[in-house]
């Protein structure tokens, strides 16, 4: 299994579990851009990233922290 570590500086995206994730690159310049496609349907949150029920949600929060 692949695996590879990425950071979103937008607070408000949210992924669900189980999405397909897929890496491509194209154009002149090899751009590389990032697809991700839910495989279920999308719920509404309930809840925010920093919840203590947010793990029920069956989401992963996206969330930039700066260091």
């Amino acid at each position: 299994m692949n695996s590879s570590i990425w950071q979103v500086e937008d607070d408000k995206i949210i992924v669900p579990r189980n999405s397909l994730v897929e890496v491509n690159q194209s154009g002149l310049l090899m751009e590389t851009m990032i697809d991700i496609t839910p495989k279920d349907p999308l719920p509404t949150p309930s809840v925010g990233p920093l919840d203590t029920d947010c793990s029920k949600e069956g989401l992963i929060w996206l969330v930039y922290l700066p260091v």
